[in-house]
């Protein structure tokens, strides 16, 4: 607030009442500049710790993301082993006796809680327009991949349902269902293969989306705050972390996959 205070000696003309009034627009207009300078410096600092808070953001999703490459990898793998040992048993009516690979993998969620708190407190508003785009498009990167991994893992749970009727119940309560192949007919075995193949292109689909946001967010770690179209045009895809073993992926694909 700017305080205007009536002129502490008396005004006897004109030229009293014209020096009065310049000297008190002069005042305000320093005041009013004081204040200007103070609300853009303060403004700067928000806008440099968002910067900032985003960078660290994706530094850290980047450390989190190639944990999980490694975990997505193996589980795809065990995924391909499984397909391979149903439809082998389909192909021996049910003689050959193979074995299900535990699927065990965990979702590794990357952040946004710094993109998501500006947006909610106005914030990205402080950065340049193309900056602001910028940052917007890879979001909007996250924003695909929780979706994917939402549908990812609803198909897995089809998985899950489908198998809990050739599990083993006896033994100690766990999320990773393992049926026995033995006791599943043809059809059965032609069913497991269908969600298995649905599963493992959803998975895929979502290592795609991991791709994508890390590209983005490799960008921002690196300081290097592009054009709102080069964070989809230079999308590189991360090499995989796990390969399939010589005896056609079964076995080392499952080993790779129980370590996660």
């Amino acid at each position: 607030m700017l305080d205007v205070h009536a002129p502490h000696e008396s005004v006897h003309n004109i030229k009293d009442a014209a020096i009065h009034i310049v000297i008190i627009t002069i005042g305000l207009l320093i005041a009013v500049g004081i204040e200007q300078t103070v609300e853009w410096v303060h403004h700067l600092h928000q806008r440099h710790q968002l910067e900032a808070d985003l960078h660290a953001e994706a530094v850290r999703n980047l450390d989190l993301i190639n944990k999980q490459y490694e975990v997505m990898d193996a589980s795809i793998a065990t995924m391909s082993a499984n397909i391979d040992s149903a439809n082998a048993m389909i192909a021996s009516r049910g003689k050959a006796k193979l074995k299900y690979k535990p699927l065990k993998s965990k979702i590794l969620t990357p952040l946004a809680s710094a993109w998501t708190t500006a947006k909610e407190s106005d914030l990205i508003g402080l950065l340049p327009r193309d900056e602001e785009k910028f940052y917007d498009r890879i979001y909007r990167q996250y924003d695909f991949l929780m979706d994917a991994l939402n549908h990812s893992t609803q198909s897995r749970l089809e998985v899950m349902e489908f198998n809990a009727q050739f599990a083993d119940h006896s033994g100690q309560p766990t999320i990773y269902i393992v049926p026995d192949l033995s006791r599943m007919s043809v059809d059965d075995l032609r069913e497991e293969v269908k969600l298995l193949n649905r599963s493992w292109a959803d998975a895929q689909y979502v290592r795609f989306r991991f791709d994508s946001f890390y590209t983005g967010e490799s960008a921002v770690a690196s300081g290097a705050v592009q054009s709102d179209a080069d964070v989809v045009s230079n999308v590189v895809p991360r090499p995989k972390t796990v390969q399939p073993a010589e005896d056609a992926g079964v076995n080392g694909a499952a080993g790779s996959a129980q370590k996660h």
